[in-house]
C-alpha cells in the first residue's frame, strides 16, 4: 500500500500551523531468507553506517529553514504526482 500526499493535503498542512517532519524518500526494505550457514552473526559497519547517516540528516534539518522546508514538500508532492502518473500508465 502506497500513501502519496497531494498537493491539497501539503496545503492543508501548511496552513494548519502544525510542526511536520518530513522523512527523507523512503526505501521499500526487501527481505530474503539466506540458507542456515550464511546468516550474518554481526556487523560493526551497520551501525556506524545508520549513526553517520543520521548525524547528516539532523545537520541538515538543523540548518533548513522554514521557506526551504516548504519548498521540500511542494517538490516531494510534485514527484509524488508525477510518480503516480508513471504508475498509472505502467498497470
Amino acid at each position: 500500500m502506497v500513501n502519496f500526499l497531494t498537493s491539497l493535503d501539503a496545503a492543508s498542512i501548511l496552513t494548519s500551523g502544525v510542526q511536520v517532519s518530513v522523512p527523507p524518500t523512503a526505501e521499500v526494505p526487501t527481505i530474503s531468507i539466506l540458507p542456515a550457514g550464511e546468516v550474518p552473526t554481526s556487523s560493526s559497519v551497520v551501525p556506524t553506517a545508520i549513526s553517520m547517516y543520521l548525524q547528516e540528516y539532523e545537520q541538515f534539518a538543523a540548518e533548513l529553514s522554514i521557506g526551504e522546508g516548504i519548498e521540500l514538500i511542494i517538490d516531494l508532492v510534485k514527484y509524488q504526482d508525477n510518480y503516480a502518473k508513471v504508475l498509472k500508465y505502467q498497470i
